[in-house]
């Protein structure tokens, strides 16, 4: 449905992340079944922001759930009594389920933890995931939308072509990976994002994580050049026909001709001409009125959970600091009912550079 974890990523560490162990937790379910649930173990610093700003943050020990799917079509009780246990056992904070299915066993599971397991529901909305079932040819998904939005992409590409000598570098050899990470993180460095631990960082983990990737053929990353200046990137992993789009980056001085939706189109251009994917996953953090909705084709409601252990001071504080922020946020959308309002504070609050 939309892409998780493989096998290679569970035994490989992700940048910036000093994972110690795996854990796989295994418990027989209903009718015989055998419920897997793998676990990466390291130490995972939780942000806490406000308007897309870092307030600060607590290293936790923490368990990584590697792929929700296993708990599919297993019974709830189980898998909440198997979630209490590994916790217990391994001393962690919490685990981090990732992004959870609403309507599925695991989200049912979360109502069925065993004291002092609490869930944590991560974010003040109702979130979403947004997903583009990629079509034959790109002119197929263009003529999915409105006439009007169609001859406003198209304008948008033919006026970069127009005003600059545009050229999209895809990346995918190992060979590449360098040269890409050193221009991307410089234009990580001016987004909003870098603020807030969205980073495109070249160094030696992310360097490693690349490389290991592109060796499998799962790497596919895009840099756009206008006029031979790199000035936007885009990153993802392609994994069982489905690309995973991770947090890309413009350069805020060339805001006003919209490179960041002229290289995505790009992407799918190159996804759907020279990949076999069937789906493009924007990932965690959608909801129904920003970029993702608009560009997205399929919606699965899904929101991000913790795990926390009650007993462990610092899964408390995450805990009590997460429903402080809820409700000031909760408080601020109440009275600033207008959308339009509330997107204005919101990208004043941004703090784009390093």
């Amino acid at each position: 449905m939309f892409y998780c974890p493989d096998y290679r990523d569970f035994i490989s560490s992700r940048p910036g992340r000093d994972a110690d162990r795996h854990v796989v937790a295994v418990a027989e379910g209903t009718g015989g079944a055998v419920l897997f649930m793998p676990f990466t173990r390291d130490s995972h610093p939780h942000v806490f922001n406000l308007g897309e700003r870092r307030l600060g943050r607590i290293a936790a020990k923490t368990l990584r759930l590697g792929n929700p799917w296993l708990t599919d079509a297993h019974d709830p009780q189980t898998i909440a009594d198997l979630l209490g246990r590994v916790l217990a056992r391994e001393r962690a904070d919490l685990i981090d389920l990732g992004d959870v299915r609403e309507g599925s066993s695991l989200r049912a599971a979360l109502d069925l933890l065993p004291f002092p397991v609490l869930p944590l529901r991560l974010g003040r909305k109702e979130g979403v995931r947004w997903l583009i079932d990629l079509p034959a040819c790109f002119d197929d998904y263009l003529h999915g939308f409105p006439r009007k939005e169609r001859r406003n992409l198209s304008w948008k590409l033919r006026r970069v072509r127009k005003e600059f000598d545009m050229e999209v570098r895809v990346v995918s050899r190992p060979e590449d990976v360098e040269p890409f990470l050193r221009e991307g993180e410089r234009i990580s460095r001016m987004t909003y994002q870098w603020g807030v631990g969205q980073r495109l960082c070249n160094d030696r983990p992310t360097r490693e994580w690349f490389v290991h990737l592109a060796e499998q053929g799962r790497l596919r990353c895009h840099l756009l050049l206008l006029d031979g200046v790199p000035c936007a990137f885009s990153r993802g992993v392609i994994s069982g026909g489905i690309y995973l789009d991770d947090t890309p980056g413009f350069d805020p001085q060339f805001a006003r001709y919209s490179v960041g939706t002229v290289l995505m189109l790009h992407v799918l251009m190159d996804l759907i001409a020279n990949t076999s994917c069937r789906v493009f996953d924007f990932g965690t953090g959608g909801d129904w009125a920003g970029y993702k909705a608009r560009f997205g084709t399929r919606a699965i409601p899904c929101n991000a959970y913790y795990v926390l252990n009650g007993l462990r001071p610092r899964a408390l504080s995450i805990l009590s600091g997460e429903r402080l922020l809820s409700a000031v946020k909760n408080a601020g959308a109440t009275l600033l009912r207008d959308e339009a309002t509330r997107m204005r504070i919101k990208r004043r609050l941004r703090r784009y550079g390093a």
